[in-house]
């Protein structure tokens, strides 16, 4: 078997973690997932040490014992720009605001039209002239806008490039299903 090591500099057993365990509820089961977050290189000899590696294989080990989804996770694994458009995306709203917005008569309706137009026209200019229209801020319609396209509620691929200034490119939700299948599997 693989020998757990010492913290550094005591005699303690080192106790490997998991970047994230997430539970997930199916209409039948709760499904536990753990997740890494390591360079994939570990994987390979010649890149890592052993002893990296030999704790990845604790953890997947572990969750196998305990009948939990384990897998190793990169950003590498990402399309090039899915990343970045994901980190100029990111809502910085507190969760009342999210339930507020999601909630809202102007949220859903933006929805609506971005689904609709958004593929057809500059996604900028339908924000200002749905702002106008009703009377809103800009800047809280491209709030609204930013976490529609977030959720994917506003379908775009974030394979593209993603600015206000071209129109959307349908395909997002598609890719989300994708990636979710290839990460998680059926839950």
């Amino acid at each position: 078997g693989i020998k757990h090591g010492k913290n550094v500099g005591s005699s303690s057993d080192y106790v490997a973690t998991i970047d994230m365990l997430t539970t997930w509820f199916t209409p039948n089961s709760v499904k536990l997932i753990a997740i890494d977050c390591k360079p994939y290189d570990l994987k390979r000899i010649d890149a890592a040490s052993m002893r990296d590696r030999e704790r990845l294989e604790l953890a997947r080990r572990y969750c196998k014992e305990n009948n939990i989804t384990w897998f190793l996770f990169n950003s590498q694994t990402l399309p090039k720009n899915f990343v970045k458009n994901l980190d100029a995306l990111c809502p910085t709203l507190k969760r009342q605001e999210i339930i507020d917005l999601k909630n809202s008569q102007h949220y859903s309706s933006l929805v609506a039209l971005l689904n609709s137009e958004g593929t057809r026209s500059k996604p900028f200019f339908l924000i200002k002239q749905f702002a106008a229209e009703k009377n809103l801020d800009e800047q809280q319609v491209f709030v609204m806008f930013k976490y529609g396209v977030w959720t994917q509620d506003i379908d775009h691929n974030f394979e593209n490039y993603f600015d206000t200034w071209n129109p959307l490119i349908p395909g997002g939700r598609k890719l989300r299903e994708q990636m979710r299948s290839r990460f998680l599997g059926e839950l």
